[in-house]
């Protein structure tokens, strides 16, 4: 059944806002293109600001040389990916994700209330929705987790923000990030480049 608390409050168009986001367990079906609605097993958890959503890859590389000094082979010895956004009109399900299931509830008169401590957040699916030049953008997160939330700051003259960075591991087939654009043949698998040989 669904809670009053998740609804998003300006509609479930990615056009809307920066987008929105939807969260499931690792193990519900994963999406295949940028427009087909995913399947039970994924909750809408928000929506995103105009700032919209950045992907940065981290990478640690190691020379490997010759006897004469050249270096004949680069060595890939680290590899992450992180998503970073920030939350427009977050819902009950996305305070949940950032500070723990078991600290943010519901009181009788409907009111959210978020105890800050310490958690252990999960690790689940992310899709992310936005729109880029027309084109409808979808980018999966197959196994991922909050790591950071930013600061809050709390006025009377713009929105409280609530920015958050999120730490992707590898799948079964290695993928950390999938990004899925309308209109474009194939799909973009983020993903450590192979070793030279």
């Amino acid at each position: 059944m669904s809670n009053a608390h998740d609804i998003l409050v300006a509609g479930t168009d990615a056009s809307v806002a920066g987008g929105y986001f939807q969260v499931g367990e690792i193990t519900a079906t994963a999406p295949t293109d940028a427009t087909t609605a995913l399947g039970t097993g994924y909750v809408n958890a928000g929506l995103i600001t105009p700032d919209g959503v950045t992907l940065a890859e981290t990478k640690s590389t190691e020379p490997v040389k010759d006897a004469s000094g050249a270096i004949v082979r680069v060595i890939t010895t680290e590899y992450g990916v992180r998503v970073t956004l920030s939350l427009l009109a977050p819902t009950l399900k996305s305070f949940q994700l950032m500070r723990g299931a078991e600290n943010v509830t519901v009181s009788p008169e409907g009111d959210i209330v978020t105890k800050f401590a310490k958690a252990e957040l999960p690790v689940q699916s992310w899709a992310v929705h936005f729109v880029d030049a027309g084109r409808k953008i979808r980018l999966y997160l197959p196994e991922a987790q909050i790591v950071e939330t930013s600061d809050i700051a709390y006025n009377v003259t713009t929105p409280t923000n609530y920015e958050i960075t999120i730490e992707c591991r590898p799948d079964a087939d290695g993928g950390y990030a999938y990004e899925y654009r309308q209109g474009v043949p194939g799909v973009t698998v983020i993903a450590p480049e192979p070793e030279e040989a």
